[in-house]
């Protein structure tokens, strides 16, 4: 029977328990679903307390003070309110009194729930609120950095889940995970995907002239970014050998220097000469002085 209840029990060791924001004090972690709802609840409590604060301020509540007024006369009483809300006709011995209330400005109270929304599905004010870039100082940045953030919560958490899930179903059915899980890329202007290419060929092409990467892996790094290396991987360094150095000419104080020392070296040289050239005539003479004797 269709109709029936039965009890279904699943053995512990068939769930896969998946936490997004684990506590200490608390197995399943915070729920940011029931906290997006309680915020979203009180942002439309607001709402309807700004339209009635405003339409209170507008056109005030009036106190009518009756003596001596019974129920009966009371519900005519509410009954001729309800077709004259503007203008009053009455007895000098009743009082009717408008009562308005003092104006406040609600933006703080939007701020606090916006940002409290923002932070729960982790997206900067200016993109919940539909503020255009250029209107705010660093939109451009909490663009990038919310598509960034996105990306690795795509990357480092849901694909390790989603991963881990169909593994185990895949190896309790006799089969193995031999895919690769891609995700769709995040709507960027065309100013910031020529950026983004900029940088990634001037970082591949850095890695590559370093020979840190051969060339598959520089294509690699500039269609996804960042990257994991075979830190065991052997690159053959292909950089040239820097070319020799071509002598320097010396400057016209260093050539000046230079003459100067030559000019010394060459004098003392001189010197020396003409030193040995008398001693060895004197020498010569004494030897002829001693043939002749």
């Amino acid at each position: 029977d269709v109709n029936q209840e039965k009890d279904f029990w699943i053995h512990p060791d068939r769930v896969i328990h998946i936490a997004r924001d684990p506590l200490p004090h608390k197995i399943f972690g915070n729920s940011v679903v029931n906290l997006l709802r309680n915020i979203i609840k009180s942002k439309v409590n607001i709402d309807v307390a700004c339209g009635e604060i405003l339409s209170w301020f507008s056109h005030g509540v009036f106190d009518i003070t009756i003596p001596g007024l019974e129920e009966e006369e009371k519900k005519e009483w509410e009954r001729i309110a309800a077709q004259h809300p503007g203008a009053w006709i009455h007895r000098e011995d009743i009082e009717i009194k408008p009562i308005n209330p003092t104006a406040i400005d609600p933006q703080s109270f939007y701020e606090y729930v916006v940002i409290n929304i923002a932070a729960a599905i982790i997206m900067p004010t200016h993109l919940l609120t539909g503020v255009q870039v250029g209107k705010v100082t660093g939109a451009e940045i909490g663009f990038a950095d919310y598509y960034r953030d996105v990306k690795d919560i795509q990357e480092l958490e849901d694909t390790p889940l989603i991963e881990k899930l169909y593994k185990n179903i895949l190896e309790s059915r006799g089969r193995t995970w031999k895919y690769e899980i891609k995700w769709n890329q995040i709507y960027v202007d065309e100013l910031a995907e020529a950026e983004i290419m900029e940088k990634r060929v001037n970082a591949a092409e850095k890695a590559l002239n370093s020979s840190f990467v051969d060339k598959a892996e520089a294509r690699d790094m500039f269609n996804k970014g960042q990257i994991k290396l075979d830190i065991n991987k052997k690159i053959k360094d292909k950089r040239p050998l820097p070319a020799p150095q071509p002598p320097q000419k010396p400057s016209v104080a260093e050539q000046d220097l230079y003459q100067h020392q030559l000019d010394t070296v060459e004098k003392a040289m001189i010197k020396k000469r003409k030193e040995n050239i008398k001693r060895e005539k004197k020498l010569g003479e004494e030897v002829l002085k001693e043939q002749d004797v």
